[in-house]
């Protein structure tokens, strides 16, 4: 049995002599409100990838924050970066391992942990004092590790995750502070 193709590209055809991607009155599965275009078209859902840098979300709510004198992450944590060096080095707040060998990685930023929420506390999202340097697997491990992963931790590079708690407390009685005004 023969089936028809495409006009296009040779793929099983759809309907209206075209297959499913190059139908022009298929409806679009993505919707162009959501997303701003970069000069690329939005395509239909296909085994075709979309570069991620094609679409990019919109952001509804963008607050400004310049209360600390930064109004995004990232040159926030390139200033807490150069400030954080000893001699050319950078090393974690919490175990102390030299950490210099991130920057220029994907990994870089996973070297910026927030101690209270961004999600929580969104007013501290860019306050310094809420950032702690520390090694990428210290930070997936605030974020996602059990107790006892912490606790096999803090034994086998003998450092100990209680500055970090001891801050983050710190940290909430300050915050509470300041929205009560």
């Amino acid at each position: 049995m023969k089936t028809k193709t495409c006009s296009i590209c040779d793929r099983p055809v759809w309907k209206n002599g075209k297959c499913r991607y190059h139908d022009d009155t298929q409806k679009p599965l993505v919707s162009s409100s959501n997303f701003k275009s970069t000069n690329v078209p939005l395509r239909r859902r296909s085994s075709i990838s979309v570069p991620y840098t094609a679409l990019k979300r919109k952001s509804p709510n963008k607050v400004e924050n310049t209360e600390w004198g930064y109004d995004n992450q990232f040159g926030m944590f390139l200033s807490l970066w150069e400030n954080a060096k000893k001699a050319g080095k950078v090393y974690s707040q919490i175990s102390g391992i030299d950490i210099t060998w991130t920057y220029g990685t994907d990994l870089w930023v996973n070297c910026f942990a927030h101690i209270l929420a961004k999600g929580i506390y969104p007013r501290w999202k860019l306050n310094p004092a809420n950032i702690m340097i520390v090694e990428p697997h210290e930070h997936s491990l605030l974020d996602q590790g059990t107790v006892k992963q912490r606790q096999d931790y803090e034994k086998k590079y003998n450092c100990s995750f209680d500055i970090f708690y001891e801050k983050k407390d710190r940290l909430k009685i300050e915050y509470m502070a300041t929205t009560s005004r």
